[in-house]
C-alpha cells in the first residue's frame, strides 16, 4: 500500500515538474528580473555594437528601454556631472537627452559618424 502511494506521488511530482518547468522558469526570472533588468545593463544592450544584439535591439526597443537608457545619460552627463567637457557642462538636461538620442539614432543607422567599417568591423567585436 505504501509503496503504491509512493508511486502516484512521485508520478505527479513528474507530471508537475514537465508541465511547470516552463512557469517555474518565468517566475524564477520574475524574481530577479529588476536586479537583472536594471537601466545600465539596457543602456549595455541598447549600445552593443554586435549585429545580432543590434537587430534585437532595433526589433524590440520600447519607451520603457529609452527611459531607462535616458536616466543613465542623466547620470553619467548632468549635475553632479562626471564629465567636465566643455561642450556638456554649458547644455541643459534636455539638449543633452536630445544630443543622445540623435546620436543613437546615427549609431543604429550606420551614419556619420559610425558610417566607417573599421568602427565595426574589428576583432574585439567578435
Amino acid at each position: 500500500m505504501q509503496t503504491a502511494m509512493m508511486m502516484t506521488i512521485d508520478n505527479e511530482d513528474d507530471d508537475e515538474n514537465d508541465v511547470c518547468f516552463g512557469r517555474r522558469f518565468i517566475w524564477h526570472w520574475d524574481k530577479r528580473k529588476n536586479k537583472i533588468e536594471h537601466e545600465y545593463a539596457i543602456a549595455g544592450w541598447a549600445l552593443c555594437i554586435m549585429p545580432d544584439v543590434r537587430k534585437d535591439v532595433a526589433a524590440r526597443l520600447t519607451g520603457t528601454h529609452c527611459d531607462a537608457i535616458a536616466k543613465v545619460v542623466r547620470r553619467l552627463h548632468c549635475t553632479p556631472c562626471p564629465n567636465t567637457h566643455p561642450d556638456i557642462a554649458c547644455m541643459t538636461p534636455a539638449d543633452i537627452i536630445g544630443t543622445f538620442w540623435n546620436e543613437f539614432k546615427s549609431f543604429q543607422q550606420c551614419t556619420h559618424p559610425f558610417a566607417e567599417p573599421s568602427r565595426w568591423a574589428t576583432v574585439d567585436v567578435t
